[in-house]
């Protein structure tokens, strides 16, 4: 069972997986009651068709702007990693960086330069 499960957490680019409880049958069957899992949405182009349609939710609880969803849908079909989330759609400081790291450091720069309620993404 838990070589089994770990190659379908692997196979499936799951980010976490948590089963509880579990119950053992008479037969030695193992069958799981409850289950929590995230799968990892960078895996997108290489488990889009093993996954089916996956409905991804916009960021912090509002409805995505049409441009977040255009590049969510170019991020699942490459392998590399394109992402846009708008803070402020009346901003007028929009920043292109790799990597979480130099966004922040770029947008305290900004804030620090008192552009900081102009920033867009």
């Amino acid at each position: 069972f838990i070589v089994s499960l770990f190659a379908f957490y692997r196979d499936l680019h799951f980010a976490y997986l948590e089963i509880n409880p579990l119950v053992m049958l008479e037969d030695n069957t193992v069958v799981p009651l409850d289950m929590a899992a995230k799968i990892d949405e960078t895996a997108n182009f290489l488990c889009a068709q093993k996954w089916g349609p996956v409905d991804w939710p916009p960021p912090f609880g509002r409805d995505a702007f049409p441009e977040e969803a255009l590049i969510r849908d170019m991020d699942g079909k490459t392998g590399a990693s394109l992402k846009l989330t708008i803070l402020n759609d009346r901003g007028r400081v929009w920043t292109m960086v790799a990597g979480g790291g130099a966004s922040v450091v770029y947008a305290d720069t900004v804030a620090d330069y008192g552009w900081g309620h102009e920033l867009a993404n």
